[in-house]
């Protein structure tokens, strides 16, 4: 916030205008859509892993595959808790990085395991 003390100095404040450029809002809205649609496929494949955990499983057991599917989904938590953070604390590009690196990790785990859940 900026205040005024009379001399026509203003002091700069957390809120400043002079401190925080704004963004583009195209740039604003192509990152949210971006983000948007990672978190979609991510929250997909993740979801019919974990399905199809219980489904699948002839060719392996299904504790086997409820246990790789909990582990998918505890990393997902971890990556749930990174995007809360860089949402409150708007952090730097670093962490952005990885959540995305994380959230590409999980699409990839997930692809693994349903491989493994129809045997090839």
């Amino acid at each position: 916030m900026s205040h005024s003390n009379g001399g026509g100095y203003e002091q700069i404040g957390d809120q400043s205008p002079l401190l925080h450029a704004g963004i583009p809002s195209s740039d604003v809205k192509a990152s949210r859509l971006r983000h948007f649609i990672l978190g979609s496929v991510t929250a997909v494949i993740v979801v019919s892993t974990f399905i199809g955990s219980f489904i699948f499983h002839k060719l392996s057991s299904i504790q086997l595959n409820v246990f790789f599917s909990s582990c998918i989904l505890l990393t997902c938590v971890s990556n749930i808790a990174l995007m809360i953070w860089y949402r409150n604390q708007a952090s730097t590009s670093a962490v952005r990085f990885i959540i995305y690196f994380n959230s590409i990790n999980i699409i990839l785990l997930c692809i693994c395991a349903n491989l493994y859940h129809h045997g090839f």
